[in-house]
């Protein structure tokens, strides 16, 4: 099987020449009152959705979309027309295979020459960074997905949902926090648990922590990536650890089968970064033991999508994969009532280099994307009440304006003293150590200059007028 798909792929690029010098200058639909978004339909995905669900969202969005253009006097046809993968080559469900996917379908589009005013492009990494690389879109894209560092600072990619760069200025913001109630302390050092089996938004979450350019590991002092379950396990109770502090990917259950029961040090923190789970904020979650060691970095929940039509049978990942497609369409109808309501041309450099630095009405309430085209969000973080069992806001982060805000200024910790410890086991000593020495050191200082330059007889006199 695996050698029948290698010669499809071969058989794709031998004797289909051509596309990978594919030309974005094609016919778009976008003009006479008639816009069109092309919705890429793939195999490959950044979450396990069902494309019928994807649909959905698309059109939820449309029927939105038209009323605010019928209501704002603008008498235009707005639709989507969706390609979809060959099934026979791109069915694997891996992003990690789906480099050459978003190339194929762009070759669709040419062949087909229809192309919208916008594309909804993949999800996946490889496949949004593939076709960067080997063609010049010179119109407007937008992702749910397309976390990684290698698709920072496109010039008309748009990302809806939060990627790995806004993660990194969180870390690095809370690891140098000293100034809070229950962090008093800056932190400097970390280990990363990464064995490669995560999902495609964990494993560039933690790719852009792991790369050694990356502005995280450049404001550490130590960092260490842990690969193997057991070089986990054993830095829980390790004394020779280098780090107190350990960031993962994932949900509770994921790290339960990876720690199990075991006993952790008490001055161990992981920091478990799970964005797209809301079940956190619900009434009747209970934080299971095996949490109180945890610290969980979430978005701020949204409610309104929960009674929407194609998202009740949704997990809460996937709400917010459907809900990065709905805002999409309504970012697209967003910068299409701009520009006609301007009178402006919507097939032109302006339209496509326009998706940023803006704020648009969602389906959720207002969505901002900074300067490069990506969202801006409120992160969480929560910690496990000792007192209730229940997960409580300890902070939150505003990534537009990279500031942390406390919530909770008297947080039950299961650290002690209800603080987080140091990231290093006994440096808040050698703190103190450090701090008398210098000021020993800076009323001596003189003296000894003094002594070097004039002979060790003046040292016992000067030190004699010091003491009194």
């Amino acid at each position: 099987m695996k050698t029948l798909l290698l010669d499809l792929v071969l058989w794709s690029l031998l004797f289909q020449p051509g596309w990978l010098s594919w030309s974005s200058q094609v016919s778009q639909n976008c003009h006479n009152g008639s816009y069109e978004i092309s919705v890429l339909m793939m195999g490959n995905s950044a979450f396990a959705e069902p494309l019928e669900n994807v649909e959905d969202a698309v059109n939820e969005g449309l029927e939105i979309v038209r009323g605010r253009l019928q209501n704002a006097g603008l008498n235009v046809t707005v639709n989507a027309s969706f390609m979809y993968s060959d099934g026979l080559i791109h069915n694997s469900g891996d992003c990690r295979s789906s480099t050459c996917e978003g190339l194929d379908l762009l070759r669709k589009i040419s062949n087909a020459k229809r192309m919208g005013c916008v594309l909804m492009g993949p999800s996946c990494t490889y496949s949004t960074f593939q076709m960067y690389l080997d063609t010049e879109l010179s119109y407007p894209m937008i992702s749910a997905g397309s976390f990684g560092l290698s698709c920072d600072y496109k010039e008309t990619l748009t990302r809806l949902m939060s990627p790995a760069r806004k993660l990194t200025y969180f870390l690095v913001n809370f690891w140098k926090t000293n100034d809070l109630p229950f962090k008093t302390y800056s932190w400097s050092t970390s280990y990363v648990y990464k064995n490669g089996t995560e999902s495609e938004d964990c494993f560039w979450y933690l790719n852009a922590l792991e790369a050694s350019v990356s502005y995280f590991s450049l404001e550490l002092s130590f960092k260490l990536v842990l690969r193997q379950d057991k070089e986990f396990q054993d830095i829980l109770m390790d004394h020779n650890r280098k780090s107190n502090v350990i960031v993962m990917c994932g949900g509770p259950e994921f790290l339960y089968k990876l720690k199990g029961d075991r006993a952790v040090a008490e001055d161990i923190v992981i920091i478990l970064v799970d964005l797209f789970n809301d079940q956190y904020f619900e009434d009747n979650v209970t934080a299971p033991d095996y949490m109180k060691n945890v610290l969980v970095l979430t978005l701020s929940p949204g409610n309104s999508l929960l009674n929407s039509s194609f998202s009740r049978n949704l997990s809460p990942t996937k709400r917010d994969f459907a809900l990065a497609y709905l805002n999409g369409i309504l970012l697209f109808g967003h910068m299409l009532k701009i520009f006609l309501e301007n009178g402006e041309n919507i097939t032109t450099p302006k339209f496509a280099h326009a998706f940023r630095n803006l704020t648009f009405e969602g389906y959720d309430g207002p969505v901002t994307l900074d300067d490069w085209g990506d969202v801006d969000s409120t992160m969480v973080l929560l910690y496990t009440s000792v007192d209730t069992k229940k997960y409580k806001v300890l902070l939150t982060y505003d990534t537009h304006v990279n500031q942390t805000y406390p919530v909770d200024m008297s947080p039950t910790f299961t650290w002690k003293n209800s603080k987080l410890p140091n990231d290093i086991t006994g440096r808040e000593n050698q703190v103190s150590q450090l701090a008398k020495m210098s000021t020993e050191t800076y009323i001596l200082t003189p003296v000894t200059f003094y002594c070097n330059k004039l002979k060790g007889c003046v040292f016992q006199q000067e030190i004699l007028d010091i003491s009194g």
